[in-house]
């Protein structure tokens, strides 16, 4: 019986793993394993982990060690697909690694021929732990549309400038015939991510949509299918997967989660990873600047070099590049009514300065961290000082006049310059 015992975890783990790691999307699916193997990871963690003579402390000590490494990972695994896929890999291990010592100090051949039948199971399985991969997987996503909808690629790259995102696709043929590695250029860095499109069957035969909700959808639904790998190649894939779910009034998947998206959320979600900071600037109607005016006052200060072509100010939503002590950045650009976000927990109307009362306009400033945060705050302060109105930081809860905020400004670029 304990042969027996030990040689379940070989055969059972990469069966249970081949068999419902399809289905492992699925919560039901994972708290059965769970049921399922504690049981067994408690017998057999007692048995393996037990080398020291029966009764002794140090055996009791390792038995009990070998149930809660065993089933400690077996629980962990029950959070996701992906934890669950880890736990695998790391019980086989374990089991093999005890495997290997009950090997050594057998001494009977009875004892070693059993221990060789479980080597030979056990180390294709192992392999298979190796080697295998969960599904779905957490580096994948996918945004669900309806057929008459998929957009041309320089659709798609039109709604990314406008969403505010500093991306550009490196592709000009049809998106529909495109499969394989997407490059695009995301932050002044080149990347890249898995994409295709493909009919919601293909979801279904993958596991990583029950046929019930494809089904729900309709035959007019396809999947634009993105995969990736490092995290810029995450953050790339999260903002044009998100546009493109705005852009096509679709709906962004996650398998891993079951989690479903609308195209606001999903650029709302984009923005709070990829441009989590923010500027205001407060004005008046009418002394909104030109984009001419407004670059040349960024380019004459010597802060700066803004790179855009010219545009209507009030109008504009979307990425404005601008050069900061030699280095590429940018931000997200768009004019509102203050009354949006007046009186809020943002922007509270209590601790605005006397002198911006009946200012009527807002321009939100959206950045990431780094140069791009130099450059936003640069052309926020000259904005400001232009048009005579406040910059708000958010983050502080100070209202700042632009010549103040242009001089705060003036000081940070000298101390980059010395550090």
């Amino acid at each position: 019986m304990y042969y027996f015992d030990a040689l379940l975890p070989f055969v059972s783990v990469p069966l249970f793993v081949f068999m419902l790691g399809k289905s492992l999307h699925t919560l039901g699916a994972r708290i059965l394993l769970f049921c399922c193997f504690v049981p067994m990871v408690a017998v057999v963690g007692t048995l393996i982990f037990r080398h020291q003579p029966n009764g002794s402390f140090a055996g009791i000590i390792a038995s009990r060690t070998g149930v809660v490494l065993l089933g400690g990972l077996t629980i962990v695994g029950v959070s996701s697909p992906v934890r669950y896929f880890w736990a695998f890999r790391a019980l086989s291990a374990f089991i093999f690694l005890g495997v290997l010592i009950d090997a050594i100090l057998t001494t009977s051949i009875c004892g070693m021929s059993i221990w060789l039948v479980a080597a030979i199971f056990g180390v294709p399985c192992l392999w298979f732990s190796r080697n295998g991969r969960a599904w779905p997987s957490k580096l994948r996503f996918h945004v669900i549309m309806k057929d008459s909808t998929v957009p041309t690629f320089e659709l798609w790259q039109q709604a990314l400038g406008r969403a505010g995102f500093d991306l550009r696709l490196d592709w000009k043929a049809a998106l529909r015939q495109h499969a394989g590695r997407l490059p695009v250029v995301f932050q002044g860095t080149a990347t890249g991510f898995q994409f295709d499109v493909t009919p919601l069957s293909q979801l279904v035969t993958n596991a990583e949509m029950d046929r019930t909700t494809a089904k729900r959808l309709g035959d007019d639904h396809v999947s634009a299918n993105f995969q990736h790998g490092t995290e810029q190649e995450r953050l790339a894939a999260l903002v044009a997967g998100a546009v493109l779910t705005k852009l096509t009034g679709g709906d962004l998947y996650v398998p891993e989660r079951e989690d479903w998206s609308d195209g606001d959320d999903a650029v709302e979600a984009a923005q709070d990873v990829v441009q989590p900071l923010e500027l205001y600037v407060l004005l008046r109607d009418e002394k909104v600047p030109t984009s001419e005016q407004w670059q040349n006052a960024l380019n004459e200060s010597g802060l700066g070099l803004a790179r855009w072509e010219s545009f209507d100010v009030r109008s504009h939503t979307g990425f404005l590049p601008v050069v900061i002590q030699g280095a590429a950045a940018g931000f997200a650009f768009a004019l509102h009514p203050a009354e949006f976000v007046l009186g809020s927990d943002v922007f509270p109307r209590d601790d605005m300065p006397v002198e911006a009362d009946g200012m009527s306009v807002l321009a939100n400033f959206r950045f990431a961290d780094g140069n791009q945060s130099l450059g936003a705050r640069v052309a926020a302060a000259i904005f400001a000082k232009l048009a005579n109105g406040f910059v708000y930081n958010p983050r502080t809860m100070i209202f700042s006049s632009g010549e103040d905020a242009l001089e705060a400004m003036r000081e940070d670029i000298c101390e980059f310059r010395t550090s």
